[in-house]
């Protein structure tokens, strides 16, 4: 009996730890930048809500209905995801990195010519 409350309190301070990472590390609005320090014919700027609600993490494109952010995983550092444009059909997988302050989300995409894209995503704080 021990055992199945060790491993029942285990596994409650993993869910808690894991849900306080989502919680206070990534949710919000972001601005993206789409490739930074690269040549690009993007010169506009998506806004990005992340939102967490039972134990699970949501993005949504604030300016575009047509995308579905699908496969979202973080593990408290790295936040990957893929956005599938449903007027093309085109899927763009993405691996973005917190840094440490909490207000930069920075990475790669992979376009949909199949090139590495520079991302990254600024948060917007209300003021």
């Amino acid at each position: 009996m021990k055992i199945i409350k060790t491993i029942s309190l285990i596994v409650l301070l993993i869910t808690t730890s894991a849900n306080l990472l989502a919680q206070t590390g990534i949710e919000g609005r972001w601005k993206e930048y789409w490739g930074t320090g690269n040549l690009t014919d993007i010169e506009y700027n998506d806004i990005f809500i992340i939102t967490y609600s039972a134990n699970k993490l949501y993005i949504n494109c604030e300016n575009r209905d047509n995308y579905h952010i699908r496969k979202v995983v973080f593990d408290g550092e790295e936040l990957s995801f893929e956005v599938l444009n449903t007027n093309e059909n085109d899927v763009i997988p993405y691996l973005l990195k917190l840094n440490s302050d909490g207000n930069w989300l920075r990475g790669t995409a992979i376009s949909i010519k199949g090139k590495d894209v520079n991302v990254k995503w600024e948060r917007i704080i209300d003021k």
